[in-house]
Order: C-alpha cells, then sequence, then structure tokens
C-alpha cells in the first residue's frame, strides 16, 4: 500500500481531488512542494497565473517552477521570507538525484504516491479556510528522498575504509597500540573475512592464526597517526564548522535555515570527504561505539550515518563556494 501523507494547514480543510474541484476552472492555481515529513508551513509555494500550466507533466512543472531559477523574483516573499530557501533546498535535492546519491519518491498531500509523467491538473486539491475567507486549488506534491543504494564497487570501499578507520579510534580510545587479548571469536574471524583478501594499512598489522586475526598492532605510522588524530579532527571541526549552514542568497554563514557546504569545502582543500565523514560519524558516537566496541564493529554502526551525510552533500558552484570562504576571514 502506497505510504500517505496528511499534513494541514491550522484553521483550513485541504480535500484531495473533490468533486467541485472544477469550479475553478480558469482561476490561478498554487504549486506547493513540501519534504517529507516536513510541516506544510516550512513548504516551497508559487502561484500559478497561466490555468493552461496544469495540462503539463509533473516533471515539467518542476523543471520550469522549482528549478529554474527565474522564478524566484516571482515568490511572495513578503508572506514567508524563506520560500528563496525552500526553493534552493529542493534544487540541492534534484541535483543530489541527478548524482545518483538520492533517489526520490513523490506523493500527493492527503493523496497516494503519484509518477512525473501524470499531468498536474489530474491531482488538484482544494484549500478552504473555515471561516470561509480564502480558498483556492493547488497542486500539493510531496518529496520523500531516498539514500540511494552505492554501486557494489562504492559501498565495498566504503566499508573497507569503514573497518581501517574503526581499528584505529579504537586503539587511540583505548589508549593502547593493540589488540592482544580483546579479541572475541566472532571478530577475530570477522577480521579474518574482511581483510583476508583486501589492502590492509600502512597503519596497522595483522596476526593470523587458521582463519581467525588474533592481534591488530599499530604500526609506527600508525602511532603517529593515532598521535595527531585529535589534533586532525579539532583542526576539521574549527576549519568548517562555520560552512554548517549557510545561506547563498544573500551570502552569510551561521544561519539558523541554512545549507551544509562543509564538504564541499573539504574537497576544494583535496581532503578526502569519505574519511572525513566516517572520522566524524565515530568520533561523534566515540562512547556508543568505542567503549563495548565488538557488536557495533560486526554490524558496521554508524556506516548509515556516514551514506547519509554523502548523500546530501551539497552542489554548490566553486564561485560560491569561494565567496563564502572570503567571509570567514
Amino acid at each position: 500500500m502506497n505510504e500517505i501523507y496528511q499534513k494541514d494547514t491550522p484553521g483550513a480543510e485541504i480535500l484531495y481531488k473533490p468533486e467541485f474541484i472544477k469550479e475553478y476552472d480558469g482561476e490561478p492555481w498554487d504549486l506547493r512542494v513540501s519534504i517529507d515529513n516536513n510541516p506544510l508551513d516550512e513548504s516551497f509555494y508559487i502561484t500559478i497565473e497561466d490555468p493552461a500550466v496544469l495540462s503539463w507533466t509533473l516533471q515539467k512543472v518542476i523543471s520550469e517552477y522549482i528549478l529554474n531559477p527565474v522564478h524566484k523574483a516571482e515568490l511572495d516573499i513578503a508572506e514567508d521570507p524563506d520560500l528563496p530557501f525552500y526553493m534552493d533546498e529542493l534544487q540541492h535535492i534534484f541535483e543530489a538525484e541527478k548524482a545518483r546519491q538520492l533517489k526520490l519518491e513523490f506523493y500527493i498531500n492527503h493523496g497516494s504516491k503519484v509518477q512525473l509523467y501524470d499531468k498536474a491538473e489530474k491531482h488538484l486539491s482544494s484549500c478552504t479556510y473555515d471561516d470561509k475567507s480564502w480558498d483556492y486549488r493547488l497542486v500539493d506534491l510531496v518529496v520523500k528522498p531516498l539514500i540511494a543504494e552505492p554501486a557494489s564497487w562504492e559501498k565495498s570501499d566504503f566499508e573497507g575504509m569503514y573497518d581501517r578507520l574503526f581499528l584505529i579510534h579504537l586503539m587511540n580510545y583505548h589508549n593502547c597500540s593493540s589488540l592482544e587479548g580483546r579479541l572475541s571469536e566472532d571478530v577475530s574471524r570477522e577480521l579474518y573475512r574482511r581483510f583476508n583478501y583486501g589492502a590492509v594499512s600502512e597503519h596497522f598489522t595483522l596476526t593470523k592464526e587458521g582463519f581467525e586475526i588474533v592481534n591488530v598492532a599499530l604500526t609506527d605510522k600508525g602511532q603517529e597517526y593515532c598521535a595527531e588524530l585529535e589534533k586532525t579532527l579539532t583542526d576539521y571541526d574549527q576549519k568548517y564548522s562555520p560552512f554548517g549552514a549557510v545561506s547563498i542568497e544573500p551570502l552569510a554563514l551561521g544561519v539558523e535555515k541554512g545549507f551544509d557546504v562543509s564538504l564541499q569545502m573539504m574537497e576544494i582543500d583535496d581532503i578526502n570527504i569519505k574519511e572525513a565523514i566516517i572520522h566524524k560519524v565515530i568520533d561523534s558516537r566515540k562512547n556508543e561505539l568505542l567503549g563495548d566496541w565488538h557488536q557495533p564493529y560486526l554490524d558496521r554502526t554508524g556506516l548509515e550515518d556516514a551514506y547519509s551525510s554523502l548523500a546530501y552533500k551539497s552542489h554548490f558552484s566553486r564561485e560560491v563556494l569561494l565567496k563564502l570562504r572570503g567571509l570567514s576571514h
């Protein structure tokens, strides 16, 4: 059964495909687009004066009125100053879909799942305020982003990076240079499976006995890496956290509703963002993951958070990013 969204506007009734919808023929209509479970008062909307646009497919309507920045000047910012942000947010989500980071599903509020080749006129709703002060018709679209499954090679690469960095964080957390005597049978066998054929790391060595890994020990480079780990994480936080919530129009840092461009800033500095994401995930949950660590390691706990961070990476131009960087100095 298709998922149904039932979002409401206080003091108003929203009806999908009401019998009286033809009474609005020839009138302007609204396109409203909300994201998943975000409330309607945090949604993008625009009034479309031309009723003929209803004969377009939903895909064409989205391309023209959301992805085309020329319509930003038509937004009713006097009523909702955040509308340009909501438009940028949707553009970002569609860019992420284009980059195969996200998959998108589409629903009608108080309706069901729809396809973008459907014509807009097939999915009209009405909104009537209880005091009869205002009523109008709209296409009340809901976009549901889903994390796209990485390609098999990319998933394997990400998992291998997680496995290696987890062990380094683990030994740093417990202030030890080896895991001798700390490995359960399950972990020993799983380590053998994960590292038997793949490249290990210049940061640690593995001791094998039969089909098990009985010890993991830091190399000299590994001990140097651990010694610098806290400083590296602190440097990342200090340098890139100012870019965790930015505005594009106008350019500003530290806004209440903003885009996280920190990963793009790292890319400009030639930092491996996959590695940086995994570092951040493990460090932010270190007490949970590294204290009683056997099961989290076996389950690769936190890896889904890393996938999610990568999926929502922003897609702004280098020119915009360099202007934002200038604001931080």
